[in-house]
């Protein structure tokens, strides 16, 4: 069935199996998940609190953690998110084993993605930081607003960025994969340098406004 809680302090979860919907709100206090498989959609607010694991979760469902300014640790290599997972928090490192899909992303400091396959963030993006996205397949940004640098690897894979403003730096490395970038608006860093690398791979360039130095590699000419 369905599992509801609401607190007011820390909640630590470990060995829990949820065959429906999982709601948990801390009332301002951390988040402790152990090994916990859910279902149906989990929701996770804690207010300012932290989310940190001690053990591999399978979340089914769409996944929603409101953190506000508290930080998100979820970096064990096994986890899996299988629907559409939303972040709103302070700093915050995230790994899954297999594609990863984001919904909307609202983060008070910076953000590392880490897929074993595909990386999908197509909803409205806003990272207070430094944003780190690492695939081994297709790696996708629709619209970004980044206060910090912006770094993408995809492991071989091709890599598409739409429209993104970044206060400093871009980096794109694709080992092989094909680069689109601007395909849907315009690339832009406001004080920092594009350096794009994709080995074999072609660099499709849309509307750019590099503030610095803008340094483009590829093996095909």
């Amino acid at each position: 069935g369905n599992l509801s809680v609401a607190a007011a302090g820390n909640v630590a979860m470990d060995f829990a199996l949820v065959g429906g919907t999982m709601n948990v709100d801390t009332g301002g206090g951390n988040m402790t998940l152990g090994q916990v498989t859910v279902a149906g959609n989990t929701s996770i607010t804690t207010q300012g609190g932290s989310i940190t694991q001690t053990g591999v979760m399978q979340l089914q469902g769409d996944v929603a953690l409101y953190a506000d300014t508290g930080s998100i640790t979820l970096t064990n290599p096994a986890n899996s998110f299988g629907g559409q997972l939303t972040l709103d928090g302070g700093t915050t490192t995230i790994a899954n084993t297999g594609n990863l899909t984001l919904g909307t992303v609202y983060n008070r400091g910076s953000l590392t993605l880490n897929s074993q396959g595909t990386l999908s963030l197509s909803s409205a993006t806003t990272v207070q930081g430094n944003l780190t996205l690492s695939s081994q397949g297709a790696l996708s940004l629709g619209t970004a607003t980044i206060d910090g640098s912006l770094n993408l690897n995809s492991g071989g894979s091709d890599i598409t960025v739409g429209n993104a403003v970044v206060k400093n730096d871009i980096s794109v490395i694709s080992g092989g994969g094909n680069v689109t970038l601007g395909n849907n608006g315009s690339i832009v860093t406001r004080t920092g340098q594009l350096q794009v690398d994709a080995g074999a791979g072609d660099i499709l360039l849309g509307t750019l406004d590099v503030a610095t130095q803008l340094q483009l590699a590829t093996t095909t000419g």
